[in-house]
């Protein structure tokens, strides 16, 4: 995060929810199991770092493929969505566009970054719940589900499919999901 200043403003976004051959503690703190956090300070306080600790590092980056577009397809593709939209607190619908049966949204307010979502086969939504003439559009947290071929998407925490009903909340079905984070 930025240091002293009010607000918390990410510098890094965690777009891979990957933690295999990490150590965590027990509120969920960690780090690659070659090294610890007394170690990384220690490393930030000095201009050159250990090059085999380097090596190590640069290891584990280079057999990582970023992909710019990520279609949900899995539950490991919403975990990550989860990770680096923050589950969507504090976001909220800046453009919504519908062409062409492809239901295009574009997020801003997550933290560090803005989010652009496409859904398409099947759409079906409901945005009046947010409806900034009348309701807070400001999300609090989100929901993402795939079941019975259809992926949802939902403006609260820990819904089910039988939750997800119209008027309710703020919400998106479709076949299809991808989205594209937008860093700030």
């Amino acid at each position: 995060m930025v240091p002293n200043t009010k607000y918390i403003i990410p510098q890094i976004l965690i777009v891979d929810s990957e933690h295999n051959n990490w150590n965590i503690d027990e509120v969920g703190v960690g780090c690659v199991d070659f090294l610890s956090k007394e170690l990384i300070d220690i490393f930030i306080d000095k201009e050159t770092q250990p090059e085999d600790i380097l090596n190590q590092c640069r290891a584990i980056d280079e057999n990582y493929i970023y992909e710019e577009i990520t279609e949900i397809k899995s539950k490991k593709d919403i975990e990550n969505l989860e990770w680096v939209s923050g589950g969507f607190h504090d976001a909220r619908i800046a453009k919504e566009e519908l062409q062409d049966g492809i239901l295009y949204l574009k997020f801003d307010g997550t933290w560090g970054c803005e989010i652009e979502v496409w859904f398409w086969g099947d759409v079906e939504y409901d945005t009046s719940s947010r409806d900034p003439e009348y309701y807070d559009p400001y999300w609090l947290g989100s929901t993402v589900i795939l079941q019975d071929g259809f992926v949802y998407l939902a403006d609260e925490d820990d819904l089910t499919v039988n939750d997800i009903t119209k008027g309710n909340y703020c919400y998106f079905k479709a076949r299809h999901m991808k989205y594209r984070v937008i860093p700030d």
